[in-house]
Formats: structure tokens, sequence, C-alpha cells
């Protein structure tokens, strides 16, 4: 609710509530994997 109440030229980041960190390389690789 409260990013819907951010103004349209925030641009983050924005952490989502995972506690884990890593980069979208990381992912892809793990989706490939």
């Amino acid at each position: 609710m409260r990013m819907m109440a951010t103004g349209d030229d925030f641009i983050g980041p924005v952490n989502v509530g995972n506690p884990n960190e890593f980069t979208m390389l990381d992912l892809a690789n793990t989706i490939l994997n």
C-alpha cells in the first residue's frame, strides 16, 4: 500500500521482504540450471 502512495519520480530500490540479495545474473543462472 505504501508503494502506491509514492510519487512517479520514485525509482527505488525497494526491498519487498526477502532477506537474501542476488543479482539478476544470479537469478538467470539459477533459472537456467
